[in-house]
């Protein structure tokens, strides 16, 4: 058996075939050394882009976000305005009220102040009719007086039935002010006038009204004389009065008399007359 023995052309073949492995090797290890650096870097572009996107969608739902609150909040700030304003509006309104009904009712006191005052002026006057009986009973002292008579009374009727119907129409406008019993007071002559001033303290206490203290001379009394014109109604309010007046007076118990007169017993009665006599004198 023969062993070949190598040649020249074989070795350098070998040395052809080692280089040109040793080549590929550097080839591959180049190769290698590039296209690693270039995944590398195109797997950290992808997820670069990734999270660049990814930040970008966040960005915007929070932009949409924050455009959705400063709606809302610019909503709100609006309805609070808008709130603020009707509270504004209804302060100034309630004031308004307020005020309007500050005035009616300063208006509503000064009227029934005026309308109290008419009524107790009215009350003052009605002594009037009191005096044209006086004048009726003077007249019928003159000769030929049927016809004087006769006028004076048909003007004493007229008065007081229009006191009657003043009083009505106050009372309707007053229903809440209480109506007192009124007392006429009459003296005889300027002598009395201080005891009847006493009376008419001491009454008013008691609970009664006295508008007027007039002086009637026509007819002297021989003891004090209270009257009352509604038979049975108004007799125990009127001995009420004779009771203070003789309390007060220190006499006798004064007269109660009924007395038939129409324009006295209008008007819702309890109306009284109290008429001193020349003796009637409050004790030094």
């Amino acid at each position: 058996m023969t062993m070949d023995t190598p040649t020249v052309n074989t070795e350098l073949e070998q040395a052809l075939y080692k280089a040109s492995a040793q080549e590929r090797k550097s080839r591959n290890r180049a190769l290698l050394a590039i296209i690693v650096p270039v995944l590398a870097a195109c797997f950290w572009l992808a997820y670069s882009v990734f999270e660049v996107t990814r930040w970008q969608t966040r960005s915007r739902t929070i932009e949409k976000g924050e455009a959705a609150l400063q709606q809302r909040e610019s909503a709100a700030n609006a309805k609070a305005a808008e709130a603020e304003a009707q509270r504004a509006a209804a302060e100034a309104n309630a004031k308004t009220a307020r005020d309007e009904e500050a005035r009616a009712k300063n208006q509503m006191a000064e009227n029934r102040k005026g309308l109290l005052k008419m009524r107790s002026e009215i009350a003052s006057l009605e002594v009037v009719l009191n005096d044209l009986t006086g004048a009726r009973s003077r007249a019928s002292l003159l000769g030929n007086s049927g016809a004087l008579e006769s006028q004076i009374l048909d003007i004493r009727n007229t008065l007081g039935r229009g006191f009657a119907s003043f009083e009505q129409h106050l009372d309707a406008a007053l229903p809440d002010v209480e109506r007192k019993p009124r007392v006429y007071l009459f003296v005889s002559d300027e002598e009395q006038k201080e005891t009847a001033k006493q009376l008419k303290t001491a009454l008013e206490a008691a609970g009664f009204d006295v508008p007027a203290i007039a002086k009637q001379s026509i007819k002297k009394l021989d003891a004090p004389e209270v009257r009352y014109f509604r038979n049975a109604k108004d007799k125990a309010e009127a001995a009420q009065v004779a009771e203070l007046v003789r309390k007060q007076l220190g006499l006798r118990e004064p007269r109660v008399s009924f007395i038939d007169d129409a324009d006295n017993a209008g008007g819702g009665g309890r109306r009284y007359q109290l008429w001193l006599s020349k003796a009637a004198a409050v004790p030094k």
